[in-house]
């Protein structure tokens, strides 16, 4: 401090207008100083470095109205806490309950117990495991971490089992509509008869089909496709876009009737309020003029996807 203070007092020299006291400056950054290094050595466990470095900045500045020992156990019993919580997520269970009992020594009214403590935290951290494991298929490796889970923590309700396939089928939810956006037609429908076969209560949701049957068309799957066409229909029949998307089906099926049907309804669809159908109103004039186009063609008993167009106009569509 000593340095500290002969440099504040060659600036108030050099600048006699500076009001600041020297020594009263230099005190000021010093006590800063020792509570920020008490404060890192309670935080990193070393509780009578950082009492010590609590102690002198209350020596240089009796003003401070904390106490070392409160100020210590501020810093370091949270830290312990979460060194006790990564301990025992990594499995290192006798590491976790020595920090869980060392915050509780320094704070005694905490009111955990160290062991339950280490337990329940590693219980979560297997739950996430187990969850992880059944959402990638790894049903074996899913039970076996709900068990471990549920031995580790008794309050916990669940059935391994039953656990394992229940995130297996969320995990299936996301596979089978992540297939379904990208036209996997095959992958898209194994992971919806593969979560449907855990859970026959299971909603895919009208969007899954939606999805299938456009991106299934544009992948020129559109026979493969109808039925998940129908069904998006059936789940959501004023749905316009779902109703564009069975059109495209239709058409590269043959189904010409079915497709002037479908176009036309969407048509009227793109004509209602835009809060009404909640979608981009100048994009929706796009679709629908290029629909008209289409109708007119199919009503004149021409196809409006000749051999040449064909590609150019899937290829559009893909990127609208």
């Amino acid at each position: 401090m000593p340095e500290a203070i002969a440099a504040f007092r060659q600036a108030k020299h050099l600048k006699p207008t500076l009001t600041l006291d020297p020594d009263a400056e230099a005190r000021s950054f010093a006590v800063l100083a020792l509570r920020q290094k008490g404060e890192v050595a309670a935080t990193a466990g070393e509780i009578s470095k950082a009492k010590e470095a609590f102690s002198q900045a209350k020596e240089l500045d009796p003003t401070l109205t904390l106490d070392p020992e409160i100020e210590t156990r501020r810093f370091a019993v949270p830290a312990l806490r979460q060194k006790g919580e990564v301990a025992a997520r990594a499995g290192e269970i006798s590491k976790a309950k020595e920090a869980f009992s060392q915050a509780k020594e320094l704070d005694p009214t905490l009111t955990l117990d160290p062991e339950s403590e280490a337990n329940r935290a590693r219980a979560q951290a297997l739950l996430q495991t187990g969850m992880v494991a059944a959402r990638a298929g790894e049903i074996s490796k899913a039970k076996e971490a709900f068990s471990q889970a549920k031995e580790l923590d008794p309050t916990l309700t669940l059935d391994p089992e039953s656990e394992a396939n229940r995130a297996r089928v969320q995990g299936l939810l996301q596979t089978g509509m992540a297939a379904a956006k990208a036209g996997e037609v095959s992958k898209a429908k194994e992971a919806y008869a593969e979560a449907r076969r855990l859970d026959p209560a299971v909603d895919f949701g009208w969007q899954f089909f939606n999805f299938l049957c456009f991106k299934g068309s544009l992948a020129r799957h559109a026979d493969e496709v109808l039925e998940s066409c129908q069904e998006a229909v059936s789940r959501n029949p004023e749905q316009g876009m779902i109703r564009d998307s069975r059109g495209l089906a239709r058409i590269l099926t043959g189904d010409r009737e079915g497709a002037i049907e479908d176009f036309k309804a969407f048509i009227a669809w793109t004509r209602q309020d835009q809060q009404s159908n909640g979608s981009d109103s100048e994009y929706l004039q796009y679709v629908a003029q290029e629909r008209e186009r289409w109708i007119t063609d199919l009503e004149a008993g021409r196809n409006p996807f000749d051999a040449a167009t064909l590609a150019a106009t899937l290829e559009a569509i893909r990127k609208e």
